[in-house]
């Protein structure tokens, strides 16, 4: 199995359960079907033959799949991850691709990702590397760049799964954070703690608020087509994200085996520390951060996964995913079940910001540090 989905088993939302003796039913029903429906995608790509064999190429789930979060009715989202030499058989191989992925989706009975969006096509990793702020880097570049590194997961589709597979998505990742890291000029500044990467964090931040943004266009856009859906997914799903990233920066901050005195040595161990971060699912990295480097207690991110495995336990209603796709604004806030996820949404976001603000703690110092100005 590929290093970017690890068994469910092994996960630290498993090994936290384990020392509570707690489950968490939706999200270990969302990992494991997650997990189905990217292998399902994955024979039904391969078998007869594989659809493309070469190294430049990547196919990439994002969302609630990649994130190992599906939930009934969940999107695929897809890129074809182009990352080689400029290649006129890039384009007809896109189109073969992207007629056999959707005429796979059908007959799984799965959803297409959203017209328009960013997913759905082709993406250049010099597009997504390169193009790093100014003109050139669009929402839609961004979005992509900065998913790549919190909630994507490649499907492997060559004929020999021995081998290792991957090379275009592995290569990208890693580009990506160097990218960030050698041209972040806090490096160059000497001392013996290791250096925040505010680089990537600033971009985090950036893709959070167009995020945000983006929610409000599209109310202005659609009118009230999928609002009420939306509106949770941006209180839940799309601010775990966020917090992920918060997160994944701050695992570099005062991190004593990060520090040396180089500038290239410091650029190194952090890279090599964030690409196995970045490996994780978002849940994951949530607590991994927060347990492995003793900032709260276990029953304290046990909060934070009981508020969200309600989420995706009403996600995974039919019924009330439905519902919640034809709800406006002004008929969701007289609706009874989006009052009661709304509520639990507060109470998501008070247990992180009693984490992230905590004046006991590393992370409190580095939000009010790093996180606001």
């Amino acid at each position: 199995m590929s290093p970017s989905n690890p068994p469910v088993s092994t996960s630290p939302i498993d090994s936290l359960g384990k020392r509570l003796g707690q489950t968490w039913a939706a999200i270990q029903k969302a990992q494991v079907k997650s997990l189905d429906v990217q292998k399902k995608i994955r024979n039904a790509l391969t078998h007869p033959a594989p659809i493309f064999s070469s190294s430049d190429l990547s196919l990439v789930v994002f969302g609630s799949i990649a994130r190992l979060e599906c939930t009934e009715g969940s999107d695929v989202d897809w890129t074809l991850l182009i990352d080689g030499q400029v290649d006129p058989k890039h384009n007809a191989t896109s189109l073969e691709i992207k007629r056999a992925i959707d005429k796979v989706l059908k007959k799984l009975k799965l959803k297409e990702p959203a017209t328009g969006g960013a997913f759905g096509g082709k993406a250049f990793s010099h597009d997504i590397i390169h193009h790093i702020g100014g003109d050139r880097d669009s929402n839609r570049n961004m979005t992509q760049r900065i998913l790549l590194l919190l909630e994507s997961a490649p499907v492997r589709l060559r004929s020999n799964q021995d081998s290792k597979g991957d090379e275009a998505y592995d290569r990208v990742l890693k580009a990506i954070l160097q990218k960030y890291l050698q041209a972040d000029s806090g490096f160059f500044a000497k001392g013996k703690e290791s250096h925040v990467p505010r680089f990537l964090l600033n971009d985090i931040v950036r893709f959070w608020r167009t995020m945000c943004v983006d929610f409000a266009w599209k109310g202005w856009e659609q009118g009230e087509v999928k609002w009420a859906l939306r509106n949770i997914k941006l209180r839940f799903s799309r601010k775990l994200i966020f917090f992920s990233g918060l997160l994944l920066v701050f695992s570099c901050y005062k991190n004593k085996t990060l520090a040396f005195r180089e500038r290239d040595e410091r650029i190194n161990a952090c890279l090599g520390h964030l690409e196995s971060l970045v490996r994780m699912k978002p849940l994951d990295i949530v607590c991994s951060v927060l347990l492995d480097y003793n900032h709260t207690s276990d029953r304290k991110v046990a909060e934070i996964l009981n508020r969200y495995d309600r989420f995706l336990s009403i996600l995974n209603k039919e019924s009330e995913r439905k519902r919640f796709e034809g709800m406006g604004p002004q008929k969701a806030y007289k609706d009874r079940t989006f009052q009661r996820i709304r509520k639990q949404s507060h109470e998501f976001q008070d247990v992180i910001s009693e984490i992230s603000f905590s004046d006991r703690s590393k992370l409190g110092r580095f939000i009010r540090q790093y996180g606001v100005f």
